[in-house]
């Protein structure tokens, strides 16, 4: 690629070949940049250029979503507020805006979303198509905006963590 001037998008160093876009090395045209633009706008208009004001919302996010997830899962308010304030205040996730890893807060505030719906899917009763397809969309949307951030070893852990929990499932419901 080198010796034809030809920019690589592919660097041959990690996982057998990563594409050079998760580094944003490249710019490709596509249509979900005009709504990358818009949810960055509001953000940038909301922070400035401050990076921890930036990374805020995806706390709240985070904190908010990780609610929902223990309050479905033990239906338990108080057990749920503790969760969340021991998952936002626990020192890994605070030192991710010390350290400047932004990208990784912005992509791992999706995490608990993401089996909030895993798990309403999982547990409906099929009879409501409407339903399904609505949360399915909705996971949709929210992948899409965990992969907004590009932060590839969060995507990966997250993916091989999805991947090990419906494994899980599969082998929980065989035994039962």
């Amino acid at each position: 690629a080198q010796r034809d001037g030809i920019f690589p998008l592919w660097i041959p160093h990690i996982f057998g070949g990563m594409p050079s876009l998760s580094a944003m090395l490249t710019g490709l045209p596509s249509i979900h940049n005009i709504y990358s633009y818009i949810l960055d706008s509001s953000l940038k208009a909301f922070a400035g250029d401050n990076l921890f004001f930036f990374t805020v919302p995806y706390y709240m996010i985070f904190g908010i979503s990780l609610f929902a997830y223990i309050r479905y899962k033990f239906k338990n308010n108080n057990i749920a507020l503790f969760c969340a304030l021991v998952g936002v205040l626990a020192t890994p996730i605070i030192q991710l805006i010390i350290v400047g890893h932004h990208t990784k807060m912005m992509t791992f505030a999706f995490v608990p979303l993401i089996f909030l719906i895993i798990d309403i899917l999982i547990d409906s009763d099929f009879k409501n198509v409407f339903k399904i397809i609505l949360n399915l969309a909705l996971l949709s949307v929210i992948i899409y905006l965990q992969l907004h951030y590009h932060h590839i070893q969060m995507l990966f852990y997250t993916y091989l963590m999805i991947g090990c929990y419906f494994v899980y499932i599969i082998v929980y419901k065989l035994i039962s």
